[in-house]
């Protein structure tokens, strides 16, 4: 941080303003320290990434330490994620950490853990769902949960735009905006989410 506060003190020193500042390191907490230090000291905007983050999961987690805490921080005006292996995926990977934080607009899926009350695959659900948002591209800011049971399904519900909530006797509830929609079977899940989803991106 100090070695970039000096390079800003030669520029403007000259007279130059037109900078862009970047302090990057392979610790995440280390990167937010030095970012949120030069924030309260200079105007300038900052490119933020933590730097040789590792493979996918590796750079899932320290990326989203380190950004993500200097984002909900308001710091940070162009991102980088660093992942060894195929660059189309930091751009995806940044796009939904954007998502995420509610910064950018898009379709985030939610999903509750597994218990002993789940009625209903969540994880394999909540992978369909995604696959269904992603094949139909759906632009629209949109929140689809996918919860396991009753009791905490319908509270979820009314922070989503659209939820299934798995329920008794092989069937499924599906909320709206909060209000509950209908029930289904089960094995129309898909079908009727297919639906729902149609309509959202055409209205």
């Amino acid at each position: 941080a100090e070695s970039a506060l000096k390079e800003v003190r030669l520029l403007e020193k000259e007279g130059f303003y037109d900078i862009v500042v970047s302090v990057k390191s392979v610790d995440a907490k280390e990167t937010f320290v030095a970012n949120r230090y030069l924030s309260q000291l200079i105007p300038y905007p900052f490119h933020i990434g933590v730097t040789e983050a590792g493979v996918f999961e590796d750079a899932v987690i320290l990326s989203s330490a380190g950004l993500g805490s200097l984002l909900i921080n308001d710091i940070g005006d162009t991102i980088r994620i660093s992942i060894s292996g195929d660059p189309i995926k930091e751009v995806e990977l940044a796009k939904d950490l954007l998502i995420a934080l509610g910064l950018r607009k898009g379709v985030r899926v939610i999903a509750c853990p597994t218990c002993a009350r789940t009625e209903i695959d969540v994880e394999g659900l909540a992978y369909e769902v995604k696959k269904i948002l992603k094949d139909k591209e759906v632009k629209k800011n949109i929140t689809v949960a996918v919860m396991g049971c009753v009791v905490n399904g319908p509270g979820e519900a009314k922070h989503s735009d659209i939820a299934i909530v798995g329920t008794k006797n092989a069937s499924a509830a599906i909320f709206l905006k909060g209000e509950l929609f209908g029930t289904i079977k089960r094995s129309e899940i898909k079908e009727k989410l297919f639906e729902i989803i149609e309509e959202v991106q055409n209205s």
